[in-house]
């Protein structure tokens, strides 16, 4: 925990330098430490300084942490123990209060450096003109990334209200940290609690009216414990922010901060080491040192407490965990495909229109069914005329009729249930043609996700290379080996990366908004993941097995698997067997219309009529038996003779169509021709590219590496950079890209030749891979 420690007060601007005699080969330095003991297993971050300074003094000079040399405390006991010991050469001091009590001490027995400055008053650090601590045997490292500037960030980001503050119990009672804060609040007029979190409480107290977090100067915590308290406070949706970026690392929302932070200030502490070496004096050197501010951003953290970011931290953080799942919605390739055929929009009303093609079917069929009809009449006639009828026409009667009427032969009836047949087969294979299409889109749409996906993460990574190239150019202007031009271009780039960034994750979310329109989500900017794919993937070794990846490296055979999945086309496309029906549906036309002109229409025909009530004058006398009954069945012939010419205008009208038909037919046959062989011209080349393409990406990032150092080293112009980092990002884009387009090429041909090879049941599959062996036999055996 020691280096995380120490890496926790060098980003703060609390560092660690050594201190060495030009004569001897060994450098030991003393450590004073504001933090315990138990913080003491992990000394990785002491190798690096060790290896820093190795750097610049050489390898005749061993610098050694030993534990012995080790103080775990702020007194100025410990300090001198230090001091007075002989094998100690150089003391550094790590943490606020033990720079704040060697900050009183005043001139110092053994060179001494201090860090964890969090404030030059609030510490009463000397300070002189021209930036120097002006006290002998005395310096400290001054950062410019201050707590200051943290909390005017945080609040430009989330206006706070009430700002928990916490720190280490450790230092509670050392410096004057309330009037610190209170004086840093009073411009946001926010209300300031602070919270001092001790050793052994697993999580800080905070009240409820906290509406955010300052995680200030708890370096001695681990991961793990930061870990448990960012958990606390995300369960809270409380936003949080850091004064290091290995806080944020374990879970804090934000800091501004740089991972390059550190190994800057070790360089420094290495350089003050070197002229101390050289009998410079520590009392002149200067104190501060500037970082690179940048914000660094929780992207899982953030995702959790539904924290609204402003564009400014937006589009210039760096973000961590931003690869984290931001959705519980994970989908495949093959779980898109399936939710899209059951509810894509497109696909749905045209399964509407074979439910419609089935009630007109349906319609015709009824017309060859009988038709039953029933009828009341209640009669009221002149009295006088029913007096004079002798019986026959009562004054009131009232009578039923029932008729039934079957069509017994007609060619109208019959063709129309055949041409409405041929024309819902034709609507069926449209909606195959749809659902093909769909297919299709919604593959499209997954592998532009994982395209864009991709090509976000690369312009993010172009854009830290920007930054990185940025940093070199303002060093190599700081030491005079290039202008300040070379620093404007390259704040250019940085800016032109930044937008290149922020249009790939709009592309990115425009992509998902796709992909969930065809999917007919309700909410079409609903967040979800997708599993990447690759060539080794199962599902996509079903549809480009080693039978036929192959064949298309070998022109020859290309020619022949073309011809082949041409005739496949013209075989198994739905829009071939929907022009053959709608053929078939004209040619029955066509039938009937020349029938019509000598096949009659038979129907057969019954009625009954029954007198149920008379009343009124006109009576038949009592004596009478009137007929109460009758029915009649007659059977009809209809035989038009003559309707104005129009069944000679339906016989040529039909024919015309016939004829378009059959012209869009051979249109429709040189389509799929050309569609075939455009698609596998473009497959066969999308083959070659992932090959070439990661040859390229390979050769030219190791080409952009080679000038990046060259330039580092003064010994290339700034535009010979430029060109070989574009270059990089180009060639790195397309073998991003280079797999995408050729598994969708792939699909693509697959949908010009009418059907998907990952749908096909195994028997279908060694059906199909049979038909192509025996092709290849047929024409490589052709004489």
């Amino acid at each position: 925990m020691l280096g995380i420690a120490i890496s926790a007060v060098l980003v703060m601007g609390l560092v660690l330098p050594t201190h060495a005699q030009t004569e001897k080969s060994d450098l030991y330095i003393g450590l004073l430490l504001d933090f315990g003991a138990e913080a003491t297993d992990d000394d990785g971050e002491l190798s690096l300084l060790q290896e820093e300074i190795h750097k610049v003094l050489g390898v005749n000079t061993s610098v050694h942490f030993l534990p012995e040399h080790m103080r775990f405390s702020a007194h100025h006991e410990d300090y001198l123990s230090l001091a007075n010991d002989p094998a100690v050469d150089l003391i550094i001091a790590a943490g606020p209060a033990s720079a704040a009590m060697l900050a009183a001490q005043g001139a110092l027995p053994k060179p001494t450096i201090a860090v964890g400055i969090l404030d030059v008053e609030l510490q009463q650090m000397p300070l002189v003109e021209p930036g120097v601590s002006g006290v002998r045997n005395f310096t400290y490292v001054l950062s410019t990334h201050s707590i200051q500037k943290d909390l005017a960030a945080f609040h430009r980001i989330h206006p706070f209200a009430h700002l928990a503050v916490i720190i280490s119990e450790t230092l509670k009672g050392k410096l004057d940290f309330e009037d610190f804060f209170e004086r840093l609040a009073a411009p946001y007029g926010t209300q300031v609690e602070l919270v001092f979190w001790g050793k052994e409480a697993p999580l800080p107290e905070l009240s409820g009216a906290v509406d955010a977090v300052y995680l200030a100067v708890v370096f001695e915590r681990s991961p793990e414990e930061v870990a448990l308290l960012s958990e606390a406070l995300a369960e809270r949706k409380l936003p949080s922010f850091a004064m290091s970026r290995s806080y944020v690392d374990a879970g804090i929302m934000a800091c501004i901060g740089d991972e390059s932070g550190r190994d800057q200030i070790f360089r420094k502490l290495a350089l003050i080491v070197e002229g101390v070496a050289l009998g410079e004096e520590l009392a002149a050197m200067p104190v501060r040192h500037n970082l690179d501010e940048q914000w660094v951003l929780n992207a899982a953290t953030i995702r959790r407490i539904g924290f609204d970011l402003s564009f400014e931290a937006l589009f210039s953080a760096r973000f961590l965990k931003a690869d984290e799942p931001i959705s519980d919605r994970r989908l495949s390739l093959q779980e898109i495909i399936a939710e899209g055929l059951q509810s894509n929009l497109d696909l749905r009303i045209e399964k509407r229109s074979v439910d419609l093609a089935s009630q007109d079917m349906r319609r015709a069929k009824s017309s060859l069914l009988p038709t039953v009809e029933t009828s009341t009449t209640l009669l009221q006639i002149d009295p006088d005329i029913a007096e004079r009828a002798f019986g026959q026409q009562p004054e009131r009667t009232g009578a039923g009729t029932g008729t039934v009427q079957q069509v017994l032969f007609s060619e109208q009836a019959f063709a129309n249930v055949k041409i409405q047949q041929y024309l819902a087969e034709a609507v069926r294979h449209r909606t195959d043609l749809v659902a093909l299409d769909v297919v299709l889109n919604l593959a499209t749409a997954y592998f532009n996700i994982l395209l864009v996906k991709t090509g976000a993460r690369i312009q993010d990574e172009n854009l830290e290379v920007s930054r990185r190239n940025l940093k070199i150019a303002r060093t190599r202007n700081a030491v005079g080996y290039a202008g300040v031009a070379d620093v404007f271009r390259w704040e250019s780039e940085v800016a032109r990366a930044t937008q290149a960034s922020i249009e790939a994750f709009n592309n990115l979310y425009l992509a998902k908004v796709q992909l969930n329109r065809l999917l007919n989500r309700t909410d079409i900017g609903e967040e979800f993941e997708v599993e990447d794919a690759q060539l080794s993937d199962e599902l996509f070794g079903r549809f480009d097995p080693a039978r036929i990846g192959p064949l298309i490296d070998r022109a020859g055979d290309v020619e022949i698997l073309t011809d082949f999945l041409v005739a496949e086309a013209l075989q198994n496309m739905p829009s071939l067997k929907q022009l053959a029906a709608n053929m078939k549906a004209a040619e029955r036309q066509q039938q009937m219309n020349r029938r019509l002109y000598y096949l009659p229409t038979v129907a057969l025909r019954g009625q009954a009529d029954y007198t149920f009530w008379r009343a009124g004058k006109g009576m038949p006398p009592a004596s009478s038996d009137p007929v109460n009954s009758t029915w009649n069945l007659a059977l009809h012939f209809t035989y038009p003779l003559f309707q104005g010419n129009q069944r000679k205008i339906a016989i040529d009208q039909t024919a015309i169509q016939q004829q378009q038909l059959r012209l869009q037919e051979e249109s429709l046959r040189q389509q799929l021709s050309q569609a075939v062989q455009v698609r596998m011209t473009n497959l066969v080349s999308r083959r070659t590219n992932i090959h070439f393409a990661g040859i390229a990406a390979a050769s030219a990032q190791k080409n952009f590496e080679l000038v990046q150092d060259a330039y580092q080293k003064g010994q290339l112009a700034i535009t010979q950079l430029v060109d070989a980092q574009r270059a990089a990002l180009s060639a790195r884009q397309a073998e991003a890209g280079a797999v995408y387009e050729y598994l969708v090429s792939y699909l693509q041909l697959e949908n010009s030749i009418g059907g998907y090879t990952m749908f096909m049941t195994s028997e279908e599959q060694e059906a199909f891979v049979g038909r192509l062996t025996a092709f290849f036999a047929k024409r490589k055996n052709a004489p």
